[in-house]
C-alpha cells in the first residue's frame, strides 16, 4: 500500500448518514457525516469552517463511539443548505481504524 500520509486518498470509503458531533472553539454543531473512511470523513453542516481549522468529530459506528480530533482540509460551499468538508483525521489508532474498515468494506459488500 502507499505511504497514506502522502495520499489521502489510499483508504477505502464509504457512503453514509451518521449524525455526529463537531466540536470547534468551544462549540458543539450538529453535522452528518456522508462518507468515511479510516482515514477521515466528510461532513455536511449548515456552519462555517475553514481549511486548516482543527475540530473534534464524535459519533457512532458499529456500537462502537468515536472522538476523532481532525484538520478540515477541503471546503465545499453549497448553493443549497449545507457546506461540506472534507475533514482528515490527525492520529487515529490501529485498533479504531480495523473497526472503521470493517465498516466500510462491509459497507462496499452491500452488508450495511
Amino acid at each position: 500500500m502507499a505511504d497514506q500520509s502522502e495520499n489521502k486518498r489510499d483508504f477505502f470509503r464509504a457512503s453514509t448518514e451518521l449524525n455526529a458531533t463537531l466540536r470547534s472553539k468551544g462549540k458543539k454543531h450538529h453535522v452528518k457525516i456522508v462518507d468515511i473512511s479510516a482515514g477521515g470523513v466528510k461532513v455536511e453542516s449548515d456552519e462555517v469552517f475553514f481549511v486548516d481549522e482543527n475540530v473534534t468529530i464524535d459519533f457512532t459506528l458499529l456500537d462502537n463511539q468515536f472522538s476523532k480530533t481532525c484538520k478540515i482540509v477541503h471546503v465545499m460551499v453549497g448553493e443549497g443548505v449545507h457546506n461540506t468538508y472534507g475533514c482528515m483525521f490527525e492520529y487515529i489508532k490501529d485498533a479504531d481504524q480495523k473497526k472503521i474498515n470493517s465498516f466500510v468494506f462491509a459497507a462496499q459488500a452491500g452488508g450495511r
